[in-house]
């Protein structure tokens, strides 16, 4: 059984909320996670959805109640929603 996680959350500027994202990336897999898609909607570019693949899904609870790059204030993120998934 595989664990993954979708967060989705609203940015300010999709562009400048990417070039954050993608200094970050060796800090999402230290915690365990690993961006597997990284999508945004198509009637609001600013409206953020990844899929990650969960190696360790205590890590990855403490990146989430840390600092993880999605509240990043740089990244003019709000409305956070994290959720993990098991493959059925």
């Amino acid at each position: 059984m595989s664990l993954h996680m979708i967060t989705t959350f609203d940015t300010a500027d999709y562009a400048a909320w990417r070039e954050v994202f993608d200094t970050e990336l060796s800090g999402l897999r230290h915690a365990g996670l690993h961006p597997v898609k990284v999508l945004h909607e198509t009637e609001n570019a600013n409206r953020v959805w990844i899929l990650f693949e969960v190696q360790d899904r205590h890590r990855a609870e403490c990146w989430i109640d840390g600092d993880p790059i999605a509240g990043d204030e740089r990244a003019g993120v709000a409305n956070q929603v994290h959720t993990f998934l098991e493959t059925a």
